[in-house]
C-alpha cells in the first residue's frame, strides 16, 4: 500500500482508499497482489461468484440489482452480502441512501476482477446489462447499460444505449447527451453494412439536431452532414439528409458563415419535397427558420413560419432533444414579426410561445421563448415588470440543465428586463456573469459580442463613460465577420447611441458604421431597425449644422415607429419637441449637467431605443 501511495496511485486514508489508476493494481508487489487474490480464493465458491458479480457491477452496488444479475433470491444474496461484510470485503452504504454496497477497498474489486478469465467477465457484464434493462426506469442506466454491454463484447447494441442515453440527459445537460453521442459513433466504427449504416445515420443526425444548441464546431458539422447524407443516399432516406442539410445549415449560420446557410436550406427544401409527416415537417421548418435567421434573412424565416400553429400542430411531439419545434417555431416567428416592422403581431406570438413553453415543460422551450419576448421588450412595450418573474424562473431553469448556451442566453435576458426596470447595476452584475459564462467556453459559444454591446448601454446609465465606450468598441470589433447580419445591425445600433451620446467620435466617423447598417436593413428586411438608425443620422445631421435634414430624418423615423404601432413615440416627439424649443440658455445648463459626469457637452440624440 506505501508503495502504490508513493507512486501516487492509491488515495485516501486507511480503511477508506481509493485506487486512482485502476491499471495500478498490475503493478503491485508480488506478495500484495497474492495477499488480496488469496482473500478472495479463500471464500466459499458461492460467495466467490457474487463478489464478481458485485465487482462488475462497480465499486458501489445495489442488493436489488445483484440479486437480478445473479439470478438469485434476496434472501440468499443479503446472507452472502452479510458473509463478505464478515470478511471486511463489502460493507453498507451509510443509512438512507438506499440498500447499496461498497467494497471497502478499491483493491479488492480490481483482485475480484482479475480472479476471472475474460470471457467469464464478458459473460458477467451481459448479465448486469439484462438486469439494469429490466428495471422500469432503464433509460436512467442507459449510460450504465452501454457500458456493460461494451464490455460484454456488443459495441452495436452498445451504441444504441448510448442514443438512449444523449436523449434522456440532453434536457439537463446537452454537452454530456453530446459526448454519448459521439462514444457510440466510436463504438459503430466504420460504415458498410445496413445495421451499421442505420445506427451511424441515426447518430449523426442526432448530433446535428442537437449541435445548435451546444455550439457543435461547424468543421464536425460539415462532417456529420457530408458522412451522413451520404449514408441516406445509399439506403435511400430521404427524410434523415432533409434533417441533416437544416442541422448543418442552423450551425453554419450560428457560427457567422451564413453564405453557406441558403444552398443547405434549399438542399434540405429538395429533400423533404415529399415528405408528409407533420412533425418532420414542422421540426424541418423549424430548424431551417432558425438557420436563415442567423443568416439574416428574415423573409425566409417568415417563409418557412408563414403560418399560425393549429392546436393539432402545437401537440406534436416534442422530438427527442429537449425543446419543442412547435414551442420554437412560435418564437422564431414571433421575433420575425417584431424584427419586420409587425411589433404588436410579434409580441402576441412571442406571448403565445411563453405559454405553450411552459405548458410543456422543457426548460430549453421555455428559456429560448422568454429570451426571445425579453430582448425584444423595447420594440413591443411588453411589461418588464411582468417579464421579470418570468426571466427569474427561466433562469433557474437553465441553471438545472446545465447547458452554458442557455444560461447565458437567460443571464442576459434577465439582464435586458432589470434594465428597463431602471436598475442598471443589477443590469451588469447579471450581463457580467452572463459573459464570463460565455468566456469559459469561447468555442462553443459565440455570442460575447451581444452581450458586451449590452453592458456599454447599462455602464453609461451609471456614468461610467470610459467603461461604456470601451465595451461598445470591444463589441463592434467582435462582431465584425461572425455575428451574422442581423447581429451586426444591433451591434452597430447600440454603439453608435452610445458614442453619440457620449460625444468623443466625429459625427463622421459614426455616419460611417451607421449607413452600412441602414443597407444591411434592407437587405434583411429588419424594418424596426431603421427608424432608430435614422435618428442617430439626424444626430449626426445636427451635429454638423444640416438642421433641416435632421428634422426630415427624425420624422421619418417617428412616423414609421407609429405606423409599425411603436408603444412609445408619443414620448420620442415630446423629447423631440422639447429639442426643437429648448432656449440657447437652457441648453448650456442641460450641457452642464451632462458634463459633470462626463459626457461631451456636443448634443447627442434624445432618445435612446
Amino acid at each position: 500500500l506505501r508503495s502504490l501511495r508513493a507512486k501516487g496511485d492509491l488515495e485516501g486514508e486507511t480503511g477508506r482508499m481509493k485506487l486512482v489508476r485502476a491499471s495500478a493494481i498490475g503493478d503491485l508487489p508480488p506478495t500484495l497482489a497474492t495477499v488480496l487474490a488469496a482473500r478472495v480464493d479463500a471464500l466459499r465458491s458461492a460467495d466467490r461468484a457474487i463478489l464478481r458479480i458485485a465487482a462488475t457491477i462497480g465499486t458501489r452496488f445495489g442488493a436489488g440489482l445483484l440479486a437480478r444479475a445473479a439470478g438469485q433470491p434476496p434472501i440468499a444474496i443479503a446472507e452472502a452480502l452479510a458473509r463478505l461484510g464478515r470478511a471486511e470485503i463489502v460493507e453498507p452504504v451509510a443509512v438512507g441512501e438506499g440498500n447499496d454496497f461498497r467494497f471497502r477497498h478499491e483493491l479488492l474489486r480490481e483482485a475480484a476482477l482479475r480472479s476471472m478469465l475474460s470471457a467469464s467477465r464478458a459473460r458477467l457484464h451481459a448479465a448486469v446489462a439484462d438486469a439494469l434493462e429490466s428495471e422500469a426506469d432503464a433509460d436512467l442506466h442507459a449510460a450504465s447499460i452501454a457500458g456493460h454491454r461494451e464490455a460484454a463484447g456488443s459495441p452495436g447494441i452498445a451504441a444504441r444505449w448510448l442514443l438512449r442515453a444523449a436523449i434522456f440527459a440532453a434536457p439537463r445537460d446537452p454537452g454530456q447527451a453530446l459526448d454519448h453521442l459521439r462514444n457510440a459513433e466510436r463504438m459503430v466504427g466504420s460504415e458498410g453494412n445496413p445495421e451499421s449504416d442505420r445506427l451511424l445515420l441515426d447518430l449523426r443526425v442526432a448530433m446535428l439536431d442537437l449541435g445548435w444548441r451546444e455550439g457543435l464546431a461547424p468543421e464536425d458539422a460539415a462532417r456529420l452532414d457530408f458522412e451522413g447524407r451520404r449514408i441516406a443516399r445509399r439506403i435511400g432516406d430521404a427524410r434523415a439528409g432533409a434533417i441533416l442539410a437544416a442541422g448543418h445549415a442552423a450551425i453554419r449560420g450560428m457560427s457567422g458563415a451564413t453564405r453557406e446557410v441558403v444552398p443547405l436550406v434549399e438542399a434540405s427544401r429538395e429533400l423533404s419535397a415529399d415528405e408528409r409527416d407533420p412533425a418532420v415537417l414542422l421540426g424541418l421548418r423549424t430548424t431551417r427558420a432558425l438557420a436563415l435567421y442567423s443568416a439574416g434573412d428574415l423573409a425566409g424565416v417568415l417563409h418557412e413560419c408563414s403560418d399560425p400553429l393549429s392546436r393539432a400542430e402545437i401537440g406534436l411531439d416534442a422530438g427527442p432533444f429537449g425543446g419543442s419545434k412547435a414551442v420554437e417555431y412560435l418564437t422564431l416567428r414571433g421575433t420575425a414579426l417584431v424584427d419586420t416592422g409587425r411589433l404588436l403581431e410579434g409580441r402576441d406570438v412571442l406571448d403565445q410561445a411563453i405559454r405553450e413553453a411552459r405548458s410543456n415543460g422543457s426548460a430549453i422551450a421555455i428559456c429560448s421563448a422568454i429570451a426571445a419576448a425579453s430582448l425584444r421588450a423595447r420594440f413591443t412595450g411588453a411589461s418588464p415588470a411582468e417579464l421579470r418573474p418570468v426571466c427569474v424562473e427561466g433562469l433557474a431553469l437553465a441553471e438545472r440543465t446545465r447547458n452554458d448556451f442557455i444560461r447565458s442566453r437567460m443571464l442576459g435576458s434577465l439582464a435586458e428586463v432589470e434594465f428597463l426596470l431602471g436598475r442598471a447595476g443589477e443590469a451588469v452584475a447579471l450581463l457580467r456573469r452572463a459573459i464570463a459564462v460565455t468566456e469559459a467556453d469561447p468555442e462553443r459559444i459565440r455570442d460575447d459580442f451581444g452581450l458586451v454591446a449590452r453592458l456599454a448601454g447599462c455602464l453609461l446609465v451609471l456614468r461610467d463613460v470610459d467603461g461604456a465606450s470601451a465595451a461598445a468598441d470591444r463589441a463592434i470589433d467582435a462582431v465584425a465577420g461572425q455575428g451574422g447580419r442581423l447581429r451586426e445591425i444591433e451591434i452597430v445600433l447600440r454603439w453608435a447611441w452610445i458614442q453619440a451620446v457620449i460625444g468623443r467620435i466625429p459625427p463622421a466617423a459614426v455616419e460611417a458604421r451607421v449607413r452600412p447598417a441602414m443597407e444591411l436593413v434592407a437587405a434583411t428586411g429588419a424594418r424596426s431597425r431603421d427608424p432608430f438608425l435614422r435618428l442617430v443620422l439626424a444626430w449626426v445631421h445636427r451635429r454638423e449644422g444640416r438642421t433641416d435634414e435632421a428634422r426630415a430624418e427624425t420624422r421619418r423615423a417617428l412616423d414609421d415607429l407609429d405606423a409599425m404601432g411603436h408603444w412609445d413615440t408619443g414620448r420620442m416627439r415630446m423629447l423631440e419637441d422639447m429639442r426643437e424649443r429648448l432656449s440657447s440658455d437652457h441648453r448650456r445648463r442641460l450641457w452642464t449637467f451632462l458634463s459633470d459626469f462626463g459626457v461631451s457637452t456636443r448634443t447627442g440624440p434624445a432618445v435612446l431605443p
